[in-house]
């Protein structure tokens, strides 16, 4: 069993209490960040992922990739939930739980970090009230 499923099965999956925008996530998580060759798992049956394998694909993704932490965790929380879809259809075997030990990189680990978002101080948006209170 690969991703297709769950690429396919988008109407059973909306009916069962998941958002558009999470399934339009899902989407574009599994096109972008897992099924491509290059992402080590993307040629890989669901049931050919071992914890070695998970391994070396956060690595790819946090150093290679060197995608932020929360993008690698939204990535393998896509494929935990493809793994346990594939559970709940009798393809895996409900042993195979890969994902048991699993550790997300923490924040120091990844190279590219949280962004800080500026936010304007007082004086700075009295200035912008001002300027839009002022007629051009």
């Amino acid at each position: 069993m690969n991703y297709t499923p769950i690429i396919s099965n988008e109407q059973n999956l909306a009916a069962k209490d998941i958002s558009a925008r999470t399934l339009s996530d899902y989407r574009e998580i599994i096109l972008s960040r897992i099924i491509p060759k290059e992402c080590i798992i993307g040629n890989l049956q669901l049931t050919q992922i071992t914890p070695k394998i998970l391994s070396e694909y956060v690595d790819y993704l946090t150093y290679t990739k060197k995608y932020a932490r929360d993008t690698i965790v939204k990535t393998i929380r896509v494929v935990r939930h493809a793994l346990e879809y594939g559970i709940k259809q009798n393809e895996i075997p409900l042993s195979s739980d890969v994902l048991i030990d699993f550790r997300a990189p923490s924040e120091r680990a990844v190279l590219t970090h949280k962004k800080e978002i500026p936010f304007l101080d007082k004086e700075d948006m009295d200035k912008l009230y001002m300027a839009a209170d002022t007629p051009i």
